[in-house]
Formats: C-alpha cells, sequence, structure tokens
C-alpha cells in the first residue's frame, strides 16, 4: 500500500470542515439542553455533563462495555 502527504483535496476539506460543525452545533445544543454526552479519551468512554451517570463505581456488570473488533464503538450503557 502506497501512503502519500499529498495535501486533502477541497472536497475532503469542505466535508471535514461540515462534520466539525455539525459536531460542535450537536455538542452546544446538548449543553443547553442539560445532557451528557461521550467522548473517547484514553481508550476508553467518558461521560461528559452535569447529568452524566456515574459509572466509576459502577459494577462491572453495568459499566461500559466496549466491542472487542472496534474499541471505539460504544455498545452498551450503564445501567443508572
Amino acid at each position: 500500500m502506497n501512503i502519500t502527504h499529498d495535501p486533502p483535496s477541497s472536497e475532503s476539506t469542505r466535508t471535514l470542515q461540515a462534520l466539525r460543525k455539525a459536531v460542535r452545533q450537536k455538542l452546544e445544543e446538548k449543553r443547553r439542553l442539560g445532557h451528557y454526552y461521550v467522548v473517547w479519551e484514553d481508550g476508553r468512554p467518558v461521560f461528559i455533563g452535569d447529568d452524566a451517570p456515574d459509572v466509576a463505581g459502577a459494577s462491572d456488570r453495568a459499566a461500559p462495555r466496549i466491542h472487542d473488533d472496534a474499541p471505539k464503538i460504544w455498545v452498551g450503557a450503564p445501567k443508572i
């Protein structure tokens, strides 16, 4: 496989800008509504927001589960 370090195309740049804008807008909406959101940090999902569930003290059964084949896919939710 050949990997090049060419600059991204203008279409790729516009697509990335649109995705970043959509994420910013959605996170701002969640913040305004008081909803938590989940980000990937240090190899695990992290809940952010005032109403985020506390999974630190949760049992293994209730803790977030990470799919082995694709570690960034959220496949479970904490028991609240």
